[in-house]
């Protein structure tokens, strides 16, 4: 029995777990680094996908809405909000969102210090990939 005790005590599997153990025990802190605070909520009636993005890299996430037009679903449109909540400007399309949830994805495909966002919608049986760059080369709406 006793030797068996020892056998499970030395086995490589209880040797790791045991360091591991110590180790995680005496880590300092990292994890608070980094604290989250809900500054704002808010309520929409419309069937809208909020997005947020900094587009124009000033360091300030812009508010990107996604939603379809609230008769028949039919005319997909993109809004852009700045940090204030003004209206930088909206684009509609033909078709639906290919995803219920309007996905919105965003990149600076160009190079050029302005994101521009990506999404898809389908119209009849085609899908199409917009692209749209709310902000131009001098950070104005485009």
């Amino acid at each position: 029995m006793n030797q068996k005790l020892v056998s499970i005590f030395l086995s490589k599997y209880a040797i790791a777990a045991i360091l591991a153990v110590t180790i995680i025990v005496f880590l300092p802190e990292y994890f608070n680094k980094y604290n989250l605070d809900v500054v704002e909520e808010k309520l929409s009636d419309v069937k809208a996908s909020f997005y947020y993005y900094d587009i124009d890299n000033d360091g300030w996430s812009e508010t990107i809405k996604g939603l379809n037009d609230q008769n028949n679903e039919k005319f997909p449109a993109i809004n852009v909000f700045t940090k204030d909540g003004i209206l930088i400007d909206q684009w509609n399309f033909r078709g639906t969102f290919l995803t219920e949830n309007k996905q919105i994805f965003s990149s600076d495909a160009n190079q050029n210090g302005f994101k521009e966002l990506f999404f898809f919608t389908q119209v009849e049986d085609s899908i199409f990939l917009n692209i749209i760059e709310p902000l131009g080369e001098d950070g104005r709406v485009k």
